[in-house]
């Protein structure tokens, strides 16, 4: 070693740190590069709670009119059309008037005939559409509603009831006036991103901003409904719920949970995809769906599609965001999951 070298560390301790950082060095050359940890990818599963096996899958409608308001039939009616087509769950929404019970129809209108749900092995859920302001379904609760979307939100949740908004596209409202409405009412479920004969397409667009706006412990689900005023309206927007019991109590866990997929047709009466069950696995990270009378499956995240197939493998899809939902694909419509959330 140079005198100068000895004469700039001064001492042993200084060479013994010179030579461990000189083989360190040594040693990060030659040593091979050890590959990066891998991310973990956790996947946040509405259908978590769905026994597939065991599980009821029923049909439901959360948005109909009777000549209570401005609709063409009268309620027993209504039910009567829905009960053929093999619907299980049914809210009649008249314009702020609540119809229900159904076994007092004839109590709300002399000309209308009572209607038993148990009977008929249906489930009524009583309901009303606030239209006042931005229409607004009151579900599972008395409330027909107020001046505001404010007032109408905080009666509900009063009552212990839950809330969809209606098609979002006739009001045109800002994504940000809609992403404050929901951060501040956990009451307000979700909201329609098909309606009747799927009369604002953009819906779904605006949907998948909002999904991608909001916090993934604060889901926004979404909902198809027919908002049948007339014949021709009926059959062609439904959702569908798995419960493990036709009860009001399981309706709403399931609806709290996003336990439910929602589907649409052109021509009423005619079948769309059917969902069979969701597989969801951590490692490595996969998405995948078990489905009937479809033609393709359309992961879409963020408003892109970023894959077509059951199997959505996360760690090998490109494009991905905050969340994904499938979109299955038919020859008559589609049917639509909830998102899932990636953290």
């Amino acid at each position: 070693m140079s005198l100068w070298v000895r004469r700039c560390l001064g001492s042993a301790p200084r060479l013994a740190a010179l030579a461990l950082l000189l083989g360190a060095g040594c040693l990060a050359r030659h040593a091979p590069l050890l590959p990066a940890p891998r991310a973990t990818v956790v996947i946040v599963n509405p259908y978590a709670g769905v026994d597939w096996a065991n599980d009821g899958a029923y049909r439901a409608n959360l948005h109909t009119h009777t000549t209570q308001s401005d609709g063409r039939l009268p309620p027993h009616e209504v039910v009567d059309r829905y009960h053929a087509l093999g619907y299980r769950i049914l809210a009649l929404t008249d314009h702020d008037r609540v119809t229900w019970p159904w076994t007092e129809f004839s109590r709300l209108d002399p000309r209308a005939e009572d209607r038993d749900p148990a009977a008929l092995n249906m489930l009524d859920v009583p309901g009303a559409e606030a239209s006042r302001h931005h229409h607004i379904n009151t579900l599972f609760c008395v409330v027909p509603g107020r001046a505001t979307e404010e007032e109408t939100l905080a009666a509900v949740r009063a009552q212990g009831g839950l809330a969809v908004l209606n098609h979002p596209g006739r009001e045109q409202w800002s994504d940000a006036r809609l992403e404050r409405l929901f951060r501040r009412h956990s009451e307000l479920l979700g909201m329609e991103a098909c309606n009747q004969r799927d009369r604002y397409p953009g819906d779904r667009d605006r949907w998948d901003r909002l999904l991608t706006r909001m916090p993934a412990g604060r889901p926004v689900w979404g909902f198809s409904n027919d908002d049948m005023h007339r014949t021709n309206e009926l059959g062609v927007s439904w959702n569908v719920v798995w419960l493990p019991d036709l009860s009001l109590s399981a309706l709403c866990s399931a609806l709290r949970a996003g336990r439910t997929c929602f589907s649409y047709v052109a021509t009423p009466g005619a079948d769309a995809p059917t969902l069979r069950a969701v597989d969801v696995r951590d490692v490595p990270p996969r998405i995948a769906v078990t489905a009937a009378g479809h033609t393709q499956t359309v992961w879409i995240s963020e408003g892109r599609a970023v894959a077509t197939n059951d199997l959505l493998r996360l760690d090998r899809t490109s494009g991905l965001g905050r969340y994904v939902r499938a979109r299955l694909d038919g020859t008559n419509g589609w049917t639509c999951t909830h998102p899932f959330y990636l953290r």
